[in-house]
């Protein structure tokens, strides 16, 4: 949240300011290759605000950009939990082929699970995703769900 904010600065807006921070992300979602006016929202910086609109789809296509800009990938990755070692993925895909292999955020709010991020793929290349579980009762089911789709990526 906090390096949303400090994107509210660039152009000589206000910090904290939303106005001024969302041109500067449809900036960014356009050379990502999602054009204004395509459904998103931005509420907030922190993924918190049940008022914050973005597909699946959307999210992986920025996944895509982040890679493949090296400035930003350079950035990213360290940043991300690693599957079975830290973070909020360490207690997960221990003995499996995703241990180790799994670079990614998870999210959570009432009723949502999220894990975005990049795999060390079976075949050898790095793939993005994005899984998105709503209308859950329980987290737990859509972390299994996570799991074996993060099992099945790193072993084919």
């Amino acid at each position: 949240e906090s390096l949303f904010w400090q994107l509210s600065k660039i152009g000589g807006g206000k910090f904290g300011d939303l106005k001024s921070v969302v041109p500067n992300i449809e900036k960014v979602l356009q050379r990502a290759g999602i054009p204004k006016g395509s459904g998103y929202r931005i509420a907030d910086g922190s993924g918190l605000s049940l008022y914050n609109y973005i597909t699946p789809n959307m999210l992986n296509a920025l996944l895509v950009y982040a890679w493949v800009e090296q400035g930003i990938r350079t950035h990213l990755i360290p940043t991300l939990p690693i599957g079975g070692v830290d973070g909020t993925l360490k207690n997960r895909f221990h003995d499996t082929k995703a241990y180790n292999n799994i670079f990614a955020k998870t999210g959570t709010v009432t009723g949502v699970s999220s894990l975005s991020g990049y795999a060390n793929g079976g075949n050898g290349h790095v793939l993005s995703f994005c899984i998105i579980n709503q209308g859950l009762e329980r987290g737990g089911i859509a972390r299994h769900f996570q799991d074996l789709v993060c099992k099945a990526i790193t072993e084919q």
